[in-house]
């Protein structure tokens, strides 16, 4: 197996809580074996909670998590695969 980098623009340092970046590298290294190379995360409050959907192109794949967090954000998140290593960005930064 081999190890990939994990980076994060600046973007992301700065307004997505460090708990929200670690649950997102966790569904990263979740994901089926065959998906595409560019993850969809968008953040959005729902009541209390912070709702996160995580989707794809091709294929075609969605899933919701609900979170208990104490100030919900609203952002969309991509995901850059390259072949050693990944970027997590905002879609305001692509």
């Amino acid at each position: 197996m081999v190890t990939k980098n994990n980076y994060i623009s600046r973007g992301v340092d700065l307004s997505i809580p460090r708990e929200l970046q670690l649950f997102i590298w966790r569904c990263m290294e979740n994901l089926p074996e065959l998906h595409d190379d560019v993850q969809i995360f968008e953040l959005k409050q729902k009541g209390k909670l912070q709702r996160i959907t995580h989707r794809t192109v091709e294929p075609d794949y969605r899933r919701n998590y609900d979170l208990s967090m104490e100030d919900p954000i609203t952002q969309k998140i991509y995901v850059v695969e390259q072949k050693d290593f990944s970027t997590m960005l905002l879609a305001s930064e692509a």
